[in-house]
């Protein structure tokens, strides 16, 4: 059975992957966000291991987990769009500079690591459509 540690669990992503997971495979979902009100119906799942926390603070338990899954998602970010635009070194030191600690971690356990990406990349489009060539 595959253990997966889905950091920012609570978030968009997070939650909707996880639940996919838990429906569709027999793996278990090791999770942590600084909420839970979205993932509240997995939590009662014997698969779904969820701990309340900042990637910040505790990362004792983030090594333990990246040590312990099979693969890691560091989803952890800022998903308010005025918060890249009024503080982006904020979006820069949680988006990168925390992440950067795991996705370490991963390389030196020998994990497997998805690392997501957003529309953020490609900036602000003055577009009427987006095309992504």
């Amino acid at each position: 059975m595959k253990k997966v540690l889905i950091l920012g669990v609570n978030g968009f992503i997070g939650h909707h992957l996880s639940k996919r997971i838990l429906e569709t495979t027999d793996w278990e979902v090791y999770g942590m966000d600084m909420a839970s009100d979205r993932i509240q119906d997995l939590v009662a799942n014997d698969r779904m291991h969820f701990f309340e926390g900042d990637i910040t603070i505790n990362t004792e338990w983030v090594e333990y987990h990246v040590k312990k899954c099979d693969v890691i998602l560091p989803l952890v970010a800022i998903a308010t769009p005025s918060t890249y635009v009024k503080e982006p070194l904020k979006v820069f030191e949680l988006d990168f500079e925390a992440n950067l600690p795991i996705v370490r971690s991963a390389a030196r356990y020998r994990k497997h690591l998805i690392f997501p990406s957003t529309s953020e990349v490609y900036g602000m489009s003055r577009d009427a459509e987006f095309d992504p060539e």
